[in-house]
């Protein structure tokens, strides 16, 4: 019987870092707020209330959204929604309106809020910020106001 508790532990090690875990995100409450809306106004017609992509476009959650991304850095993210989003009208958004939008796809993942804004040269590594699952908001659906 006294090996239930080590196979508890190693279960518990291999099952990797929980959300708690996790470093807070490079990002604010407020530029989740202001991407939140950005996402309902330029983005959410393709992509859906849930992110989970609508026709062609892809998932912005879970599993393919941190297969995608999570190797790479915020900085990058951002680099590549700036250069190729909205798809109609690639580049249209400003430089803030792109960093929120990053901002609440990290948040849409279970990053934790920081207290620090994003910024276009944020080197963290999207795997060590997010869980993949998705935010209540998201997973509830968002809703337009209009």
């Amino acid at each position: 019987m006294r090996a239930f508790p080590v196979i508890a532990a190693l279960l518990l090690l291999a099952s990797g870092a929980s959300a708690q875990d996790l470093p807070a995100g490079p990002f604010t409450a407020a530029q989740v707020d202001a991407g939140r809306t950005a996402y309902i106004d330029h983005c959410m017609m393709c992509h859906g209330a849930r992110l989970q992509g609508l026709g062609e476009a892809q998932p912005l959650v879970g599993k393919d959204f941190v297969d995608l991304w999570g190797h790479d850095t915020a900085a990058e993210l951002y680099t590549s929604v700036r250069i190729e989003m909205p798809q109609n009208d690639p580049g249209s958004l400003s430089d803030d309106v792109y960093l929120n939008l990053v901002a609440f796809l990290l948040h849409a993942n279970g990053a934790k809020t920081g207290t620090a804004p994003l910024d276009a040269k944020s080197a963290i590594k999207i795997e060590t910020i997010v869980t993949g699952t998705a935010s209540a908001d998201v997973a509830a659906g968002l809703k337009s106001a209009k």
